[in-house]
């Protein structure tokens, strides 16, 4: 086993501003962000061929709204939600312990 599967992993779920007219660019922000966050790679990371993985899964009920979840290494937490609350004000960002928690 390698240590890429021994890596802990923290789900983040973000609900985004409910006004409609900056959800597109909120929206297309966020994707952005995603990329850029996904290439800062350290001079290891670069020699070993390591990449910054991310699992995104939009999730919608009819109580809630749509909501994204955001699966990525725990050491990276803190650096996504400084990144994604400068970019989108407004967003919401929450910790969830069980992917299937609703």
């Amino acid at each position: 086993m390698t240590g890429k599967y021994l890596e802990t992993k923290t789900i983040l779920e973000l609900t985004f501003p409910a006004d409609n007219l900056k959800s597109p660019f909120a929206t297309e922000q966020f994707y952005t962000l995603l990329h850029l966050l996904s290439r800062k790679l350290s001079l290891l990371q670069k020699l070993f061929g390591l990449k910054n993985e991310y699992s995104l899964e939009i999730v919608a009920t009819k109580n809630e709204g749509i909501r994204y979840l955001l699966v990525t290494k725990t050491q990276f937490v803190e650096n996504i939600r400084r990144n994604l609350l400068a970019y989108i004000p407004g967003v919401k960002i929450k910790k969830v312990d069980d992917y299937l928690y609703f």
